[in-house]
């Protein structure tokens, strides 16, 4: 069974090309809207749960990797013991690699172009596409992070 924290991520793409979110929007500023918005996770039990399918650790290690490489520094102790935090900040992370996975190579998303609802669909048959290729895509991205 496919861990619940990788069908958010995988989720959140999905529901956002089909339902107008990115229209207008800058390819650019994709991964913002779909991954930074509003948390996934806002009750403890739930991340706490999800996180543990994947390794509570290895997930606290990746947040503090990325946060270092990104930002050249690691939020407060307090955020890696709050579940909520790192999973969301996990599905950032993951929701990055992929957008750049599926996207990366398109011209469109290069050159920072609007989210027509044109693009969306193209963008969404991309995610199906890849989806259909590798139905553990977001899994083997988390094991390459």
């Amino acid at each position: 069974m496919k861990p619940a924290i990788f069908e958010e991520v995988e989720n959140q793409l999905i529901d956002a090309l089909a339902d107008g979110t990115l229209d207008g929007a800058s390819t650019v500023d994709m991964h913002h809207i779909v991954y930074n918005q509003s948390e996934t996770y806002v009750y403890y039990e739930d991340a706490k749960r999800d996180l543990e399918q994947i390794g509570t650790s290895l997930a606290c290690q990746e947040v503090l990797r990325y946060e270092q490489d990104d930002f050249g520094q690691t939020s407060s102790f307090e955020n890696y013991g709050n579940p909520c935090w790192v999973a969301n900040m996990l599905v950032y992370i993951l929701g990055e690699a992929l957008i750049n996975h599926i996207f990366g190579d398109d011209p469109d998303y290069q050159e920072g172009n609007a989210i027509t609802p044109e693009l969306a669909v193209k963008y969404a048959k991309m995610v199906d596409d890849a989806f259909d290729a590798d139905p553990d895509l977001v899994a083997r991205l988390w094991q390459n992070l």
